[in-house]
């Protein structure tokens, strides 16, 4: 069984500063998805197995990257309309490439239904309410969009293994909460002892168990509102 310690737990983040890149060659080094809407998140990944070191631009964009089954990928996260631009730096390949992602005003994507599967969408609303502090309350919402930003990465087929999808919701996480950490810990026990009963009950085992499993929780979140 795999372990889920450390949903909600310390921060893992950083990035290299990337080092002068060689010039650019014709073969693809990145792939794009087809269709980016307003409101979701999105993956870029490597189009064959490789090191990547990404960086987004504007600068304000939230995005995480990571290295999957597939190779290195990057998630650009709860897009707003605009143009939004994307580099790999190879230098296993001695390579880089920057490509421009165009992002419209299109409405958001209904809601899946509210009973959910798991049963995760009111138990984790439920506590968040009995177990965070009302003035930490708001934070549901960043927590909400860190776990669509790993659905989407699952979706895409860039995480497969439940270590890799625990391992980038940890990174994620730690991002979307900050200073909030500890008031949300007691929250993030509930949750891992949720998740290893549904492992042991053989409900949680699949890439697309996972990745619903993921959307019902930020459902949850979403209704959680606060200050």
């Amino acid at each position: 069984m795999v372990a889920m310690l450390g949903l909600v737990g310390l921060v893992l983040w950083g990035a290299d500063a990337p080092r002068q890149p060689t010039p650019a060659v014709d073969e693809p080094l990145v792939l794009l998805p087809e269709k980016v809407e307003a409101g979701q998140s999105v993956v870029v990944q490597t189009a064959e197995p490789s090191e990547c070191v990404w960086q987004v631009q504007p600068a304000g964009t939230r995005w995480i990257s990571g290295r999957g089954e597939q190779g290195s990928f990057v998630a650009l996260l709860d897009l707003t309309p605009g143009r939004y631009f994307v580099s790999c730096v190879s230098f296993e390949k001695r390579r880089h490439q920057t490509l421009s992602i165009d992002v419209a005003d299109t409405p958001h994507p209904p809601r899946p239904d509210p009973s959910g599967r798991f049963g995760l969408i009111k138990e984790a609303a439920d506590w968040a309410a009995a177990a965070v502090p009302a003035e930490h309350r708001g934070q549901s919402r960043e927590l909400a969009r860190s776990f669509r930003a790993v659905q989407s990465a699952i979706v895409a087929g860039a995480i497969k293994d439940p270590a890799a999808i625990l391992r980038e919701t940890l990174a994620s996480n730690n991002l979307a909460l900050g200073s909030h950490i500890d008031a949300w810990r007691p929250w993030g026990i509930k949750l891992e002892a949720r998740l290893s009963q549904l492992h042991r009950e053989s409900k949680l085992r699949t890439p697309s168990d996972y990745a619903e499993a993921w959307g019902e929780i930020a459902t949850g979140l979403d209704a959680v509102g606060g200050k």
